[in-house]
């Protein structure tokens, strides 16, 4: 994550908590919490830039691979048990600061766990979604909605980018790498996940914030935008591109 320090996330496997910090405006009166895992941390910097100039505290609430949906998650090879306390944790510390905006942004791509029997629930079947896991995510989107609703007047879903099928830089440092060669489809299970967020958000009347029309094409997403490069690994955007994209964020979140 670029942001923020050390101790203020759940950086290991094992941390249900950890201290609270601010960003933005630190002596601000309006407070925004920013919930979500290393796909929030990514866009942290130009955020707090957003709430610097906007009057925001921003309080982090993080945990690595660990996104902000009511879902149980798989990872390791077990239910990722630590995250389902750490979620319950965040919304205690949420319903505590009174907020007057939640922002929301996780990796969407994860398998899952099903409620029933305790089973891995894989977010694929061959090339699209599996059906299991993409119900699973948008009833635990649907139930994450309708409490933070309850709590915060202003809530916003930020969407997910894509995951690249091997690292950035396998592709970018070819020797026979172009613009052409570098470009990568939209992976079909965070598109099906962001279109769950992005439904469920507008029902329960909050907002969905969508990048993806900076990050993709309607065929495509490319590696390289603008001269810029998009990704530093298989899904984190670059602290450059994520700079570049602050204006879009600000139109977006209407800070």
């Amino acid at each position: 994550m670029t942001q923020p320090a050390p101790g203020c996330w759940a950086a290991t496997v094992a941390a249900t908590s950890h201290r609270l910090c601010s960003l933005g405006d630190r002596s601000a009166s309006r407070t925004v919490v920013a919930w979500g895992d290393s796909h929030m941390g990514m866009w942290m910097q130009p955020l707090a830039n957003l709430a610097a100039r906007s009057g925001y505290r921003i309080v982090v609430l993080a945990k690595s691979g660990c996104p902000p949906v009511d879902v149980r998650v798989w990872d390791d090879g077990r239910e990722y048990t630590e995250c389902g306390a750490f979620r319950t944790w965040a919304l205690r510390q949420i319903a505590r600061l009174h907020p007057d905006k939640v922002l929301l942004a996780g990796y969407v791509a994860q398998d899952l766990v099903d409620p029933g029997t305790g089973a891995r629930v894989p977010a694929r079947s061959g090339s699209v979604a599996s059906v299991e896991g993409s119900e699973l995510f948008r009833a635990g989107a649907r139930r994450t909605m309708a409490r933070l609703t309850r709590l915060v007047p202003d809530v916003t879903v930020l969407s997910d980018d894509t995951v690249l099928p091997r690292h950035a830089a396998a592709c970018l440092g070819s020797r026979t790498a172009t613009l052409a060669t570098c470009v990568q489809p939209m992976d079909p299970v965070a598109a099906d996940r962001n279109a769950s967020w992005s439904e469920m958000a507008t029902l329960a009347g909050a907002r969905y914030a969508d990048l993806t029309p900076w990050l993709c094409t309607a065929r495509a997403c490319p590696l390289v935008i603008g001269g810029r490069v998009v990704y530093r690994d298989q899904g984190h955007v670059t602290r450059t591109y994520a700079a570049h994209l602050e204006p879009v964020l600000r139109r977006l979140l209407a800070w």
